[in-house]
């Protein structure tokens, strides 16, 4: 009970802090640049993108099958294809990470895998994301200089006069810090990445490929952020928008609204307005690449259902055209 009040109190607090930081982002924002990209926007880039975006959650979906190859041999990548698809929507539209225990109860389901055998692998799927996204981060912020920018930025509100922000910042930090320890005690996440990995170990193949999937997927990924930007007209370094998502990606791991919803806006609309002032770009550039993230999950779960319907299909005429078949059904 308690806890459950503590998560509630959080999550309407972080909302006030989301509101606030939009408030104070976009008081004397300039609406002009929103307003200008239906004049720039590239239609045909947009359907490009839907592709990128599409198969970098089939990556996802076939890097999750390799890392079960180890707990059952003959898994079906079609139940695979179900259960993620609907797992990674929970994720965008439920408060935390739901969608990986749903995973884990759909696995034990539909392929009679237990629990406790399959979140070794969810947790193997979190430690790839979050250490290739925090390579890319390290990697990007060093190249472009952004360390050194930020540092210099906070350095300017140090102050007596701006003291408010500072307790702010204070405040804000200790609820992430209640929020950090809420998700390892529950998710006991060291314990479990740990037996993901010696789970996996004998198979050094799978754990090439699955880190070789991750490096993909995520450069796709960022790589699609750009091309979308530079479809509504906007062109920046890619550097800089691998920077951005890679940190956005680290944030919203805390944050306790569906899908990071509200956290990964602002603090992309921050990162933007402070280097480019192109906040409220931002904003659009982040909606728009949710809104693809969800097209591409609708996509994949038709081309499943249509992959599934011509093998029917196809069973269908090999047993009406082949004799021993007919002869066995009459």
């Amino acid at each position: 009970m308690k806890k459950i009040k503590l998560n509630t109190v959080i999550t309407i607090f972080s909302f006030i802090l989301i509101i606030i930081g939009f408030y104070f982002l976009f008081r004397n924002g300039d609406w002009n640049k929103i307003v200008s990209i239906k004049d720039k926007i590239n239609y045909w880039g947009l359907a490009g993108i839907a592709v990128l975006v599409t198969f970098c959650q089939f990556l996802v979906i076939f890097r999750w099958y390799l890392l079960l190859i180890p707990i059952k041999n003959g898994i079906s990548l079609r139940s695979i294809f179900r259960i993620a698809i609907n797992a990674i929507v929970l994720n965008h539209t439920a408060p935390g990470k739901v969608g990986y225990p749903t995973k884990a109860y759909f696995l034990k389901k539909m392929e009679n895998i237990p629990i406790s055998s399959s979140i070794p692998s969810l947790f193997g799927e979190l430690f790839l994301d979050y250490s290739v996204t925090g390579a890319l981060f390290l990697t990007t912020a060093l190249i472009g200089g952004y360390f050194e920018m930020i540092f210099k930025l906070l350095s300017n509100y140090i102050d007596i006069r701006n003291i408010w922000i500072v307790a702010l910042a204070v405040i804000l930090f200790g609820v992430l810090s209640i929020l950090l320890k809420q998700r390892l005690q529950s998710s006991k996440i060291v314990k479990n990445v740990i037996a993901a990995i010696q789970l996996t170990r004998r198979r050094s193949d799978i754990i090439f490929w699955s880190i070789t999937i991750t490096i993909i997927y995520l450069f796709v990924w960022f790589v699609s952020d750009y091309l979308l930007l530079v479809s509504l007209g906007y062109r920046l370094p890619l550097n800089f928008l691998i920077f951005v998502g890679a940190f956005t990606n680290i944030v919203v791991l805390l944050a306790p609204l569906p899908g990071g919803l509200g956290v990964r806006e602002i603090t992309g609309a921050y990162l933007f307005k402070v280097f480019y002032n192109l906040g409220e770009v931002a904003v659009v550039l982040i909606l728009l690449s949710r809104l693809f993230s969800l097209l591409a999950l609708v996509l994949l779960y038709f081309g499943e259902r249509i992959v599934e319907l011509i093998n029917y299909n196809k069973k269908l005429v090999n047993e009406v055209t082949n004799p021993e078949i007919s002869s066995h059904i009459s």
